[in-house]
Protein backbone atom coordinates (compact mmCIF):
# COMPACT_ATOMS: atom_id res chain seq x y z
CA UNK A 1 0.00 0.00 0.00
CA UNK A 2 1.63 3.22 -1.03
CA UNK A 3 1.21 6.06 1.07
CA UNK A 4 1.16 9.70 -0.95
CA UNK A 5 2.41 12.72 0.99
CA UNK A 6 3.30 16.11 -1.36
CA UNK A 7 6.03 18.52 -2.03
CA UNK A 8 4.73 22.14 -2.58
CA UNK A 9 6.27 25.76 -1.61
CA UNK A 10 7.58 28.62 -3.35
CA UNK A 11 9.60 28.93 -6.69
CA UNK A 12 12.86 29.42 -6.72
CA UNK A 13 13.19 28.02 -2.50
CA UNK A 14 15.07 24.62 -2.74
CA UNK A 15 11.75 21.97 -3.84
CA UNK A 16 13.68 20.37 -6.47
CA UNK A 17 17.03 20.05 -4.62
CA UNK A 18 14.93 18.52 -1.51
CA UNK A 19 13.20 16.17 -3.76
CA UNK A 20 16.46 15.15 -5.43
CA UNK A 21 17.80 14.31 -1.67
CA UNK A 22 14.82 12.40 -0.54
CA UNK A 23 15.30 10.77 -3.33
CA UNK A 24 18.16 8.78 -2.30
CA UNK A 25 15.88 6.86 0.24
CA UNK A 26 14.76 3.72 -1.50
CA UNK A 27 11.40 3.77 0.36
CA UNK A 28 10.87 7.26 -1.21
CA UNK A 29 9.87 8.19 -4.99
CA UNK A 30 9.96 12.18 -5.74
CA UNK A 31 8.51 13.26 -8.87
CA UNK A 32 9.01 16.65 -11.04
CA UNK A 33 6.23 18.77 -11.00
CA UNK A 34 3.41 15.99 -11.68
CA UNK A 35 0.53 16.50 -13.34
CA UNK A 36 -1.66 14.85 -10.43
CA UNK A 37 -3.36 17.56 -9.81
CA UNK A 38 -4.35 19.00 -12.74
CA UNK A 39 -5.87 15.41 -13.69
CA UNK A 40 -7.95 15.49 -10.23
CA UNK A 41 -8.91 18.94 -10.94
CA UNK A 42 -10.03 18.12 -14.56
CA UNK A 43 -11.61 15.28 -12.99
CA UNK A 44 -13.99 17.17 -10.70
CA UNK A 45 -14.80 19.57 -12.90
CA UNK A 46 -15.94 17.43 -15.59
CA UNK A 47 -17.97 15.42 -12.98
CA UNK A 48 -19.64 19.12 -12.17
CA UNK A 49 -20.54 19.78 -15.40
CA UNK A 50 -21.85 16.57 -16.14
CA UNK A 51 -25.38 16.46 -16.59
CA UNK A 52 -26.17 13.17 -15.41
CA UNK A 53 -24.25 14.03 -12.50
CA UNK A 54 -26.55 17.22 -11.98
CA UNK A 55 -29.68 14.79 -12.12
CA UNK A 56 -28.62 12.16 -9.47
CA UNK A 57 -31.06 12.23 -6.84
CA UNK A 58 -28.58 10.50 -4.40
CA UNK A 59 -26.45 13.01 -3.62
CA UNK A 60 -24.35 11.14 -0.98
CA UNK A 61 -23.43 8.29 -3.28
CA UNK A 62 -22.59 10.62 -5.72
CA UNK A 63 -20.38 12.20 -3.54
CA UNK A 64 -18.93 8.88 -2.57
CA UNK A 65 -18.56 8.06 -6.17
CA UNK A 66 -16.15 10.69 -7.18
CA UNK A 67 -14.18 10.51 -4.15
CA UNK A 68 -13.52 6.72 -5.34
CA UNK A 69 -12.74 7.82 -8.43
CA UNK A 70 -10.26 10.72 -7.70
CA UNK A 71 -9.04 7.93 -5.08
CA UNK A 72 -8.26 5.38 -7.42
CA UNK A 73 -6.58 8.04 -10.36
CA UNK A 74 -4.17 8.37 -7.54
CA UNK A 75 -3.34 4.82 -6.90
CA UNK A 76 -3.65 4.56 -11.42
CA UNK A 77 -1.20 7.06 -11.06
CA UNK A 78 1.88 5.20 -9.48
CA UNK A 79 1.31 1.84 -10.18
CA UNK A 80 4.07 1.29 -11.45
CA UNK A 81 6.25 2.47 -8.92
CA UNK A 82 7.37 0.41 -6.66
CA UNK A 83 8.43 2.25 -3.96
CA UNK A 84 6.16 2.64 -0.55
CA UNK A 85 6.57 5.87 0.10
CA UNK A 86 5.43 9.09 -2.79
CA UNK A 87 6.22 12.48 -2.89
CA UNK A 88 3.49 14.16 -5.40
CA UNK A 89 5.09 17.98 -6.38
CA UNK A 90 2.48 20.34 -7.35
CA UNK A 91 2.49 24.44 -6.26
CA UNK A 92 -0.94 23.70 -5.68
CA UNK A 93 -1.48 21.35 -3.35
CA UNK A 94 -0.61 23.08 -0.41
CA UNK A 95 -4.19 25.67 -1.16
CA UNK A 96 -6.86 25.69 1.00
CA UNK A 97 -9.33 24.72 -1.43
CA UNK A 98 -6.89 21.35 -2.47
CA UNK A 99 -6.15 19.98 1.05
CA UNK A 100 -9.52 19.45 1.95
CA UNK A 101 -10.42 17.68 -1.13
CA UNK A 102 -7.00 15.40 -0.77
CA UNK A 103 -8.66 15.04 2.71
CA UNK A 104 -11.77 13.48 1.55
CA UNK A 105 -9.48 11.49 -1.03
CA UNK A 106 -7.15 9.86 0.94
CA UNK A 107 -9.80 9.53 4.03
CA UNK A 108 -7.13 11.14 6.45
CA UNK A 109 -5.49 14.53 6.32
CA UNK A 110 -3.08 15.43 4.13
CA UNK A 111 0.72 15.98 4.61
CA UNK A 112 2.32 18.90 2.33
CA UNK A 113 6.53 19.59 3.06
CA UNK A 114 6.12 23.37 1.95
CA UNK A 115 9.87 25.17 0.80
CA UNK A 116 10.23 28.52 1.35
CA UNK A 117 12.33 31.69 1.46
CA UNK A 118 12.51 35.06 1.79
CA UNK A 119 10.49 36.33 -1.31
CA UNK A 120 13.26 38.68 -2.40
CA UNK A 121 15.72 35.96 -2.82
CA UNK A 122 13.04 33.75 -4.51
CA UNK A 123 13.34 37.07 -7.33
CA UNK A 124 16.57 37.43 -7.37
CA UNK A 125 16.71 33.97 -7.65
CA UNK A 126 15.05 34.00 -10.60
CA UNK A 127 16.79 37.23 -11.87
CA UNK A 128 19.83 35.48 -12.05
CA UNK A 129 18.33 32.47 -13.79
CA UNK A 130 16.92 34.74 -16.46
CA UNK A 131 19.72 37.33 -16.56
CA UNK A 132 17.16 39.92 -17.75
CA UNK A 133 18.03 42.96 -20.53
CA UNK A 134 16.05 45.09 -18.75
CA UNK A 135 15.43 44.72 -14.45
CA UNK A 136 12.73 46.83 -14.10
CA UNK A 137 10.80 45.40 -17.34
CA UNK A 138 11.08 42.03 -16.22
CA UNK A 139 10.36 42.80 -12.67
CA UNK A 140 6.87 43.81 -13.84
CA UNK A 141 5.94 41.51 -16.55
CA UNK A 142 7.70 38.30 -16.23
CA UNK A 143 5.45 35.47 -15.54
CA UNK A 144 8.41 33.69 -13.63
CA UNK A 145 8.08 37.05 -10.95
CA UNK A 146 3.96 36.59 -11.32
CA UNK A 147 4.65 32.97 -10.08
CA UNK A 148 6.48 33.83 -7.00
CA UNK A 149 3.43 36.22 -6.13
CA UNK A 150 0.87 33.40 -6.78
CA UNK A 151 2.30 30.48 -4.56
CA UNK A 152 3.25 33.16 -1.90
CA UNK A 153 -0.80 33.94 -1.39
CA UNK A 154 -1.53 30.00 -2.58
CA UNK A 155 0.47 29.11 0.41
CA UNK A 156 -0.23 31.50 2.97
CA UNK A 157 -4.34 30.89 2.31
CA UNK A 158 -3.56 27.11 2.55
CA UNK A 159 -1.31 27.74 6.16
CA UNK A 160 -4.28 29.82 7.14
CA UNK A 161 -6.93 27.17 6.54
CA UNK A 162 -5.00 24.18 7.69
CA UNK A 163 -1.23 24.63 9.55
CA UNK A 164 -1.28 21.38 11.04
CA UNK A 165 -1.39 19.64 7.11
CA UNK A 166 2.23 21.75 6.36
CA UNK A 167 5.68 21.67 7.44
CA UNK A 168 7.81 24.32 6.33
CA UNK A 169 11.36 23.87 5.57
CA UNK A 170 13.12 26.98 4.87
CA UNK A 171 15.86 26.60 2.13
CA UNK A 172 18.50 29.12 4.54
CA UNK A 173 17.94 26.11 7.29
CA UNK A 174 18.46 23.19 4.46
CA UNK A 175 22.23 24.71 3.70
CA UNK A 176 22.67 25.73 6.85
CA UNK A 177 21.95 22.28 8.87
CA UNK A 178 20.36 20.13 6.41
CA UNK A 179 20.37 17.03 8.51
CA UNK A 180 18.19 18.85 11.40
CA UNK A 181 15.83 19.94 8.48
CA UNK A 182 15.67 16.22 6.97
CA UNK A 183 14.58 14.93 10.55
CA UNK A 184 12.19 17.28 10.88
CA UNK A 185 10.75 16.26 7.57
CA UNK A 186 11.22 12.33 8.30
CA UNK A 187 9.12 13.55 11.73
CA UNK A 188 6.37 15.04 10.02
CA UNK A 189 6.04 11.87 7.65
CA UNK A 190 6.29 9.42 10.15
CA UNK A 191 9.13 7.16 8.22
CA UNK A 192 12.55 5.60 9.71
CA UNK A 193 15.60 7.76 9.54
CA UNK A 194 18.19 7.71 6.41
CA UNK A 195 21.69 8.94 6.41
CA UNK A 196 21.43 10.66 2.90
CA UNK A 197 25.17 11.77 1.19
CA UNK A 198 24.76 15.50 0.31
CA UNK A 199 27.59 15.83 -1.54
CA UNK A 200 26.49 13.32 -4.64
CA UNK A 201 23.01 14.67 -5.41
CA UNK A 202 21.43 13.89 -8.72
CA UNK A 203 18.45 15.20 -9.98
CA UNK A 204 18.01 13.63 -13.76
CA UNK A 205 14.91 12.43 -13.09
CA UNK A 206 13.36 16.07 -11.69
CA UNK A 207 13.97 17.62 -15.05
CA UNK A 208 12.08 19.51 -16.71
CA UNK A 209 11.08 21.81 -19.79
CA UNK A 210 12.39 24.67 -18.69
CA UNK A 211 13.10 26.51 -22.08
CA UNK A 212 9.89 25.34 -23.83
CA UNK A 213 7.51 26.26 -20.63
CA UNK A 214 9.49 29.08 -19.19
CA UNK A 215 11.75 30.22 -21.82
CA UNK A 216 14.71 30.00 -19.68
CA UNK A 217 17.41 27.50 -19.51
CA UNK A 218 18.36 25.74 -16.05
CA UNK A 219 15.24 26.38 -13.94
CA UNK A 220 15.29 22.99 -12.73
CA UNK A 221 19.24 22.77 -12.20
CA UNK A 222 20.84 21.27 -9.24
CA UNK A 223 24.51 21.10 -8.45
CA UNK A 224 25.75 17.99 -6.92
CA UNK A 225 26.49 19.21 -3.60
CA UNK A 226 24.38 21.05 -1.53
CA UNK A 227 26.01 24.68 -0.74
CA UNK A 228 24.81 28.10 -1.21
CA UNK A 229 25.82 29.18 -5.32
CA UNK A 230 25.93 32.33 -4.91
CA UNK A 231 27.81 35.35 -2.93
CA UNK A 232 25.53 38.04 -3.79
CA UNK A 233 22.79 38.98 -1.77
CA UNK A 234 18.97 39.78 -3.08
CA UNK A 235 19.73 43.10 -2.33
CA UNK A 236 22.72 43.26 -4.95
CA UNK A 237 20.71 41.85 -7.60
CA UNK A 238 17.43 43.69 -6.97
CA UNK A 239 18.68 47.32 -5.77
CA UNK A 240 16.37 50.07 -5.21
CA UNK A 241 13.37 47.12 -6.53
CA UNK A 242 14.63 45.37 -3.46
CA UNK A 243 11.90 46.93 -0.96
CA UNK A 244 9.00 46.16 -3.48
CA UNK A 245 9.20 42.32 -2.58
CA UNK A 246 9.58 42.22 1.17
CA UNK A 247 6.52 40.21 2.54
CA UNK A 248 5.77 38.98 6.17
CA UNK A 249 7.22 35.65 6.16
CA UNK A 250 4.13 34.18 7.92
CA UNK A 251 5.59 30.98 8.27
CA UNK A 252 8.07 32.28 10.95
CA UNK A 253 4.41 34.49 12.54
CA UNK A 254 5.38 37.77 10.89
CA UNK A 255 2.28 39.86 9.75
CA UNK A 256 2.20 42.82 8.05
CA UNK A 257 3.87 44.90 10.72
CA UNK A 258 6.92 43.24 9.84
CA UNK A 259 7.31 44.90 6.09
CA UNK A 260 9.38 47.90 6.56
CA UNK A 261 7.99 51.65 6.26
CA UNK A 262 8.16 53.13 3.12
CA UNK A 263 7.89 57.18 2.94
CA UNK A 264 5.55 56.01 0.10
CA UNK A 265 3.22 54.53 3.33
CA UNK A 266 3.97 57.70 4.97
CA UNK A 267 2.70 59.99 1.88
CA UNK A 268 -0.26 58.21 2.30
CA UNK A 269 -0.94 58.59 5.35
CA UNK A 270 -0.27 62.16 5.37
CA UNK A 271 -2.79 62.71 1.92
CA UNK A 272 -5.50 60.74 3.49
CA UNK A 273 -5.09 63.45 6.60
CA UNK A 274 -4.95 65.99 4.26
CA UNK A 275 -1.64 66.83 5.35
CA UNK A 276 -0.75 67.85 1.62
CA UNK A 277 2.26 70.52 2.26
CA UNK A 278 3.91 66.89 4.57
CA UNK A 279 2.99 64.68 1.72
CA UNK A 280 4.76 67.31 -1.28
CA UNK A 281 7.92 67.61 0.67
CA UNK A 282 7.85 63.50 0.88
CA UNK A 283 7.05 62.94 -3.10
CA UNK A 284 10.18 65.91 -3.89
CA UNK A 285 12.23 63.55 -1.37
CA UNK A 286 11.06 60.18 -3.02
CA UNK A 287 11.66 61.75 -6.64
CA UNK A 288 15.10 62.51 -5.48
CA UNK A 289 16.09 59.36 -4.17
CA UNK A 290 14.25 57.21 -6.34
CA UNK A 291 13.65 58.66 -9.79
CA UNK A 292 12.64 55.35 -10.92
CA UNK A 293 9.61 54.39 -8.92
CA UNK A 294 6.72 54.59 -10.88
CA UNK A 295 3.97 54.19 -8.48
CA UNK A 296 5.73 57.81 -6.57
CA UNK A 297 5.82 59.42 -10.20
CA UNK A 298 1.93 58.37 -10.13
CA UNK A 299 1.36 59.47 -6.63
CA UNK A 300 3.75 63.02 -7.88
CA UNK A 301 0.90 63.08 -10.50
CA UNK A 302 -1.51 63.70 -8.19
CA UNK A 303 0.66 66.72 -6.29
CA UNK A 304 1.35 68.59 -9.26
CA UNK A 305 -2.47 68.61 -10.09
CA UNK A 306 -3.34 70.12 -6.27
CA UNK A 307 -0.62 72.47 -7.25
CA UNK A 308 -2.59 73.26 -10.68
CA UNK A 309 -0.06 71.78 -13.38
CA UNK A 310 -2.82 69.77 -15.55
CA UNK A 311 -0.24 68.82 -18.11
CA UNK A 312 3.05 67.68 -15.59
CA UNK A 313 0.40 65.91 -13.43
CA UNK A 314 -1.44 63.94 -16.00
CA UNK A 315 2.24 62.96 -17.29
CA UNK A 316 2.95 61.54 -13.78
CA UNK A 317 -0.45 60.16 -13.44
CA UNK A 318 -0.24 57.98 -16.79
CA UNK A 319 3.33 55.75 -15.04
CA UNK A 320 0.87 54.62 -12.70
CA UNK A 321 -0.04 52.70 -15.90
CA UNK A 322 2.96 50.90 -15.62
CA UNK A 323 2.07 49.64 -12.40
CA UNK A 324 -1.25 48.83 -13.21
CA UNK A 325 -3.06 51.62 -10.85
CA UNK A 326 -4.49 53.77 -13.50
CA UNK A 327 -6.55 53.21 -16.23
CA UNK A 328 -7.35 50.34 -17.83
CA UNK A 329 -5.73 47.63 -20.14
CA UNK A 330 -4.24 48.19 -23.67
CA UNK A 331 -7.52 47.79 -25.78
CA UNK A 332 -7.25 44.89 -28.70
CA UNK A 333 -6.78 47.18 -31.22
CA UNK A 334 -4.96 46.18 -34.19
CA UNK A 335 -3.37 49.99 -34.51
CA UNK A 336 -1.05 52.49 -32.12
CA UNK A 337 -2.42 54.81 -30.01
CA UNK A 338 -3.18 58.28 -31.19
CA UNK A 339 -0.33 60.68 -31.36
CA UNK A 340 -3.16 63.76 -30.99
CA UNK A 341 -2.59 64.95 -34.76
CA UNK A 342 -2.91 62.34 -37.26
CA UNK A 343 -5.97 62.96 -38.40
CA UNK A 344 -8.75 59.95 -39.49
CA UNK A 345 -11.04 58.04 -37.40
CA UNK A 346 -10.07 57.80 -33.58
CA UNK A 347 -11.34 55.25 -31.07
CA UNK A 348 -11.98 57.09 -27.64
CA UNK A 349 -11.37 54.10 -25.41
CA UNK A 350 -13.52 55.24 -22.20
CA UNK A 351 -11.75 54.00 -19.43
CA UNK A 352 -12.41 53.33 -15.03
CA UNK A 353 -15.73 53.02 -13.72
CA UNK A 354 -18.95 54.63 -14.86
CA UNK A 355 -18.05 58.09 -13.68
CA UNK A 356 -14.65 58.18 -15.50
CA UNK A 357 -15.92 57.06 -18.60
CA UNK A 358 -19.00 60.03 -18.46
CA UNK A 359 -16.57 62.12 -17.90
CA UNK A 360 -14.46 60.56 -20.54
CA UNK A 361 -16.71 61.60 -23.13
CA UNK A 362 -15.73 65.37 -23.05
CA UNK A 363 -12.68 64.24 -25.45
CA UNK A 364 -14.84 63.77 -28.36
CA UNK A 365 -15.92 67.14 -29.07
CA UNK A 366 -11.79 67.81 -28.95
CA UNK A 367 -10.93 64.88 -31.30
CA UNK A 368 -13.62 66.03 -33.14
CA UNK A 369 -11.71 69.69 -33.55
CA UNK A 370 -8.48 68.30 -34.50
CA UNK A 371 -10.16 66.78 -37.61
CA UNK A 372 -11.14 63.06 -36.53
CA UNK A 373 -14.15 60.97 -36.80
CA UNK A 374 -14.44 59.66 -33.28
CA UNK A 375 -15.73 56.23 -32.37
CA UNK A 376 -16.52 55.54 -28.89
CA UNK A 377 -15.99 52.02 -26.90
CA UNK A 378 -17.37 52.48 -23.44
CA UNK A 379 -19.39 50.01 -20.85
CA UNK A 380 -22.78 48.40 -22.38
CA UNK A 381 -24.96 49.93 -19.46
CA UNK A 382 -23.80 53.59 -20.88
CA UNK A 383 -24.09 52.96 -24.48
CA UNK A 384 -27.31 54.81 -25.20
CA UNK A 385 -25.87 58.02 -23.58
CA UNK A 386 -22.03 57.88 -25.47
CA UNK A 387 -24.18 57.50 -29.07
CA UNK A 388 -26.03 61.02 -27.79
CA UNK A 389 -23.28 63.03 -27.45
CA UNK A 390 -22.53 65.46 -30.62
CA UNK A 391 -19.75 64.10 -33.33
CA UNK A 392 -20.07 60.68 -31.61
CA UNK A 393 -19.88 58.51 -35.47
CA UNK A 394 -19.94 54.64 -33.48
CA UNK A 395 -20.45 53.22 -30.20
CA UNK A 396 -19.22 49.43 -29.53
CA UNK A 397 -18.72 47.82 -26.50
CA UNK A 398 -15.35 47.28 -25.29
CA UNK A 399 -14.85 44.11 -26.02
CA UNK A 400 -15.74 44.67 -29.40
CA UNK A 401 -13.33 46.85 -30.14
CA UNK A 402 -11.04 44.71 -32.37
CA UNK A 403 -13.31 44.07 -34.96
CA UNK A 404 -14.12 48.04 -35.41
CA UNK A 405 -12.00 49.66 -37.98
CA UNK A 406 -9.85 52.91 -36.88
CA UNK A 407 -6.26 54.86 -37.73
CA UNK A 408 -5.50 54.65 -33.70
CA UNK A 409 -6.89 54.51 -30.16
CA UNK A 410 -6.96 57.04 -27.49
CA UNK A 411 -7.02 55.92 -23.72
CA UNK A 412 -9.67 58.29 -22.06
CA UNK A 413 -8.18 58.95 -18.79
CA UNK A 414 -4.92 59.85 -20.41
CA UNK A 415 -6.31 62.02 -22.93
CA UNK A 416 -4.60 64.96 -21.74
CA UNK A 417 -0.92 64.23 -22.47
CA UNK A 418 -2.15 63.79 -25.67
CA UNK A 419 -3.89 66.58 -26.22
CA UNK A 420 -1.24 68.60 -24.64
CA UNK A 421 -3.91 70.84 -22.10
CA UNK A 422 -3.10 72.57 -19.00
CA UNK A 423 -6.30 73.87 -16.84
CA UNK A 424 -6.89 77.12 -18.92
CA UNK A 425 -7.41 74.99 -22.10
CA UNK A 426 -10.09 72.74 -20.68
CA UNK A 427 -13.78 73.30 -21.88
CA UNK A 428 -16.13 73.23 -19.25
CA UNK A 429 -19.69 73.69 -21.10
CA UNK A 430 -21.90 70.60 -21.15
CA UNK A 431 -21.46 67.90 -23.78
CA UNK A 432 -24.34 65.17 -23.08
CA UNK A 433 -27.99 66.42 -24.23
CA UNK A 434 -30.54 66.84 -21.71
CA UNK A 435 -33.58 65.43 -22.50
CA UNK A 436 -37.14 67.41 -22.45
CA UNK A 437 -39.26 66.59 -19.50
CA UNK A 438 -41.67 67.94 -17.22
CA UNK A 439 -40.71 69.75 -14.80
CA UNK A 440 -41.74 70.39 -11.34
CA UNK A 441 -44.22 73.51 -10.13
CA UNK A 442 -41.61 74.05 -7.28
CA UNK A 443 -37.41 73.96 -6.74
CA UNK A 444 -36.65 69.79 -7.34
CA UNK A 445 -33.47 68.85 -5.91
CA UNK A 446 -31.94 65.10 -6.70
CA UNK A 447 -30.00 63.50 -4.49
CA UNK A 448 -27.40 60.30 -3.95
CA UNK A 449 -25.11 59.57 -1.07
CA UNK A 450 -23.14 56.40 -1.54
CA UNK A 451 -21.61 55.28 -4.55
CA UNK A 452 -20.34 52.18 -5.91
CA UNK A 453 -18.96 49.53 -3.03
CA UNK A 454 -16.77 47.77 -5.32
CA UNK A 455 -14.31 51.46 -5.55
CA UNK A 456 -11.11 50.90 -4.43
CA UNK A 457 -11.47 54.47 -1.77
CA UNK A 458 -15.12 53.75 -1.19
CA UNK A 459 -14.93 53.98 2.20
CA UNK A 460 -12.73 57.28 1.81
CA UNK A 461 -15.89 59.22 0.27
CA UNK A 462 -18.51 57.53 2.29
CA UNK A 463 -20.41 59.86 4.61
CA UNK A 464 -23.22 59.27 7.30
CA UNK A 465 -26.60 59.72 5.14
CA UNK A 466 -28.15 61.27 8.01
CA UNK A 467 -25.84 64.42 7.50
CA UNK A 468 -27.25 64.69 4.15
CA UNK A 469 -30.38 64.77 5.22
CA UNK A 470 -30.22 66.59 7.98
CA UNK A 471 -28.95 69.55 5.83
CA UNK A 472 -31.99 69.56 3.41
CA UNK A 473 -34.61 68.31 5.68
CA UNK A 474 -36.27 72.10 5.67
CA UNK A 475 -35.51 73.22 2.25
CA UNK A 476 -38.42 74.29 0.58
CA UNK A 477 -37.99 71.71 -2.66
CA UNK A 478 -39.23 68.41 -3.89
CA UNK A 479 -36.40 65.86 -3.16
CA UNK A 480 -36.06 62.81 -5.30
CA UNK A 481 -33.56 59.79 -5.16
CA UNK A 482 -30.73 58.97 -7.11
CA UNK A 483 -29.72 56.34 -5.28
CA UNK A 484 -30.43 52.35 -6.33
CA UNK A 485 -28.72 49.27 -5.34
CA UNK A 486 -26.68 49.08 -2.00
CA UNK A 487 -27.66 52.01 0.30
CA UNK A 488 -31.12 53.09 -1.05
CA UNK A 489 -32.52 51.62 1.85
CA UNK A 490 -31.45 54.92 4.09
CA UNK A 491 -33.63 57.04 2.16
CA UNK A 492 -35.79 59.20 4.20
CA UNK A 493 -39.84 58.94 3.53
CA UNK A 494 -39.64 62.67 2.48
CA UNK A 495 -37.27 61.76 -0.60
CA UNK A 496 -39.32 60.38 -3.40
CA UNK A 497 -39.01 57.10 -5.43
CA UNK A 498 -38.19 57.63 -9.36
CA UNK A 499 -37.37 55.02 -12.11
CA UNK A 500 -33.74 54.35 -12.34
CA UNK A 501 -33.51 51.05 -14.38
CA UNK A 502 -31.33 52.26 -16.83
CA UNK A 503 -29.06 54.92 -17.45
CA UNK A 504 -31.37 56.56 -19.70
CA UNK A 505 -33.83 56.71 -17.09
CA UNK A 506 -30.93 58.13 -14.85
CA UNK A 507 -30.72 60.68 -17.45
CA UNK A 508 -33.88 61.52 -17.59
CA UNK A 509 -34.50 62.01 -13.82
CA UNK A 510 -31.44 64.36 -13.31
CA UNK A 511 -33.11 66.24 -16.77
CA UNK A 512 -35.94 66.81 -14.01
CA UNK A 513 -34.07 68.62 -11.41
CA UNK A 514 -33.13 72.10 -10.64
CA UNK A 515 -30.16 70.77 -8.75
CA UNK A 516 -28.54 67.67 -7.80
CA UNK A 517 -26.53 66.77 -4.73
CA UNK A 518 -24.26 63.60 -4.45
CA UNK A 519 -20.89 62.29 -3.09
CA UNK A 520 -18.46 61.36 -5.78
CA UNK A 521 -20.19 59.28 -8.33
CA UNK A 522 -21.04 59.08 -11.41
CA UNK A 523 -23.94 60.27 -11.37
CA UNK A 524 -22.66 63.06 -10.40
CA UNK A 525 -20.81 63.31 -13.27
CA UNK A 526 -23.86 62.40 -15.66
CA UNK A 527 -25.41 65.86 -14.17
CA UNK A 528 -22.20 67.76 -14.17
CA UNK A 529 -21.81 66.67 -18.37
CA UNK A 530 -25.48 67.48 -18.75
CA UNK A 531 -24.74 71.29 -17.16
CA UNK A 532 -27.80 70.60 -14.30
CA UNK A 533 -26.05 72.46 -11.30
CA UNK A 534 -24.34 69.68 -9.68
CA UNK A 535 -23.05 70.01 -5.64
CA UNK A 536 -20.53 67.07 -5.18
CA UNK A 537 -19.35 65.81 -1.70
CA UNK A 538 -15.77 65.25 -1.76
CA UNK A 539 -12.98 63.51 1.05
CA UNK A 540 -10.23 65.40 2.11
CA UNK A 541 -8.14 63.36 -0.23
CA UNK A 542 -10.30 63.85 -3.02
CA UNK A 543 -10.17 62.35 -6.56
CA UNK A 544 -7.44 63.10 -8.72
CA UNK A 545 -10.07 64.95 -10.59
CA UNK A 546 -10.91 67.30 -7.50
CA UNK A 547 -7.56 67.70 -6.58
CA UNK A 548 -7.45 71.16 -7.23
CA UNK A 549 -8.35 73.05 -4.33
CA UNK A 550 -10.62 75.43 -5.20
CA UNK A 551 -14.64 75.34 -4.90
CA UNK A 552 -15.34 75.08 -8.42
CA UNK A 553 -13.72 72.78 -10.85
CA UNK A 554 -12.58 73.97 -14.74
CA UNK A 555 -14.10 70.35 -15.85
CA UNK A 556 -18.20 71.48 -15.39
CA UNK A 557 -19.24 75.14 -15.45
CA UNK A 558 -22.01 74.25 -13.64
CA UNK A 559 -20.58 72.36 -10.62
CA UNK A 560 -19.43 73.01 -7.13
CA UNK A 561 -17.48 70.85 -5.16
CA UNK A 562 -17.98 71.26 -1.00
CA UNK A 563 -14.58 69.84 0.94
CA UNK A 564 -14.25 67.58 3.99
CA UNK A 565 -11.69 69.37 5.43
CA UNK A 566 -10.94 66.80 8.66
CA UNK A 567 -10.87 63.28 7.99
CA UNK A 568 -13.59 61.51 9.27
CA UNK A 569 -15.06 64.01 9.97
CA UNK A 570 -18.02 64.96 7.38
CA UNK A 571 -19.59 67.58 9.28
CA UNK A 572 -17.94 70.85 7.32
CA UNK A 573 -19.13 70.08 3.63
CA UNK A 574 -22.85 69.87 5.16
CA UNK A 575 -23.10 72.82 6.99
CA UNK A 576 -21.62 74.98 4.00
CA UNK A 577 -24.07 73.04 2.14
CA UNK A 578 -27.35 74.59 5.21
CA UNK A 579 -25.21 77.48 5.06
CA UNK A 580 -25.75 77.58 1.21
CA UNK A 581 -29.85 77.21 0.73
CA UNK A 582 -30.26 80.19 4.09
CA UNK A 583 -28.30 82.05 1.69
CA UNK A 584 -30.47 81.59 -1.30
CA UNK A 585 -33.60 81.72 0.92
CA UNK A 586 -32.27 84.88 2.18
CA UNK A 587 -31.60 86.45 -1.11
Amino acid sequence: MKNIYFLSGLPRSGSTVLAAILSQNPEVHTTATSGLLDMLVGTLRAWADSMSVQATPDKVKSEAEIQRILHNICDSKYADIDKPIILDKARGWASDVNIPTMAKVLGHKPKVIATVRNIPDCVASMVRVAKPANLDDFLRTSELVNHVKESYQTLESGYRFAPECILFVDYDDLLSNPQKELDRIHAFLEIPAYEYDLNAINADHLKENDEEVWQVKGLHDVKSELKRQHSTTAEDVLGVFYRDYQQPRFWLGEGPGHRPIHDLDLQLSASLMGNFNEGWQLAQKIEREEPWNHRAAFNRGWYKLWKGNLLEGEQLLFRGRIEGVFGNEVPKSPVAMWDGETKGTILLNLEGGLGDQIHGLRYVREIKKRGCDVIVACSGALAMIARQVEDVTAVVQHEAVFGVVHDAWLPSMSAIPVLGYEFADIDGSPYIPVPVVPKAKKMRIGVRWQGNPQFEHEQHRLFPPHLMFNALRDVDAEFISLQRDEGAQHKPVWVKDVSLDSWEDTQRAIASCDLVISSCTSVAHLASAMGVETWIVVPVLPYYLWAKPENTTPWYDNTKLFRQKVFEDWTDPFREIGLKFKLKKAA
